[in-house]
């Protein structure tokens, strides 16, 4: 099954097994869009560290905490009006951008000595050397909207809104199409939907989709990391 379609059988099995439900009184849901890479890093912990090349290890290296939805993607897309109380739901859902279940630690070298006095083939080989220990693409560089680099199923950004796309399209089935929940229209408020946990849920599949695309180079986070696989590094 391929990783899309992994997220619609969830979607499916959520919607059978998991109760549309929705308690502002007990729960005090509030979403939070605005990513925070700090924000990230403090729900991830364990954050791996080294300040030199002599420190670098499988284990020790720069890390930098990657939001596998970029809030920005997120915030200009279609789905966020599921997510957090506007034209569409009367209340915020609890979803939050920063949460660990949409980070994880990846390995960069700019702040290492030797990047700053390296020429540019030595940066190369440090930022090789880094993804060669850690076995995780390097986060240096923007995150393509455009570019496969020659090796990649979708660009980065691409990937993420074609995620996005499955759960938004799914999101307006479940309220107003054909057989639409019957709880969340029952529980309509001038003429908006309750939010529910499960658009949560299937934003956090998504993310966990992301990571293994990129454990598994479908996609990348940088033009470096493509090149290393393209090169045979990944193992």
């Amino acid at each position: 099954m391929s990783e899309l379609g992994e997220l619609v059988a969830a979607m499916v099995n959520f919607d059978k097994t998991e109760k549309c439900d929705f308690k502002p009184d007990q729960h005090k849901w509030k979403c939070n869009l605005e990513g925070k890479s700090e924000t990230l890093g403090n729900y991830l912990g364990n954050k791996p560290e080294a300040s030199s090349e002599s420190e670098l290890s499988k284990t020790n290296w720069p890390s930098q905490a990657h939001h596998l939805i970029p809030h920005l993607t997120l915030i200009a897309h279609a789905v966020a009006v599921w997510l957090k109380t506007d034209k569409k739901i009367y209340h915020d859902t609890k979803y939050n951008v920063d949460h660990k279940n949409n980070g994880m630690w990846m390995p960069y070298a700019s702040s290492l000595p030797e990047w700053a006095s390296g020429s540019e083939p030595q940066k190369r080989a440090l930022m090789f050397k880094i993804m060669g220990l850690a076995n995780i693409q390097m986060h240096q560089g923007k995150h393509s909207g455009s570019n496969t680099y020659g090796i990649a199923i979708k660009p980065y950004k691409a990937r993420v809104i074609d995620y996005l796309d499955k759960i938004n399209n799914h999101a307006i089935s479940h309220y107003a199409g054909p057989g639409a929940c019957k709880d969340c229209n029952n529980k309509k408020f001038s003429n908006k939907y309750p939010p529910t946990e499960n658009t949560v849920r299937y934003v956090d599949k998504a993310s966990s989709l992301l990571e293994k695309d990129i454990t598994a180079c479908r996609i990348f986070v940088s033009r470096i990391a493509a090149e290393f696989a393209m090169a045979g590094g990944f193992k």
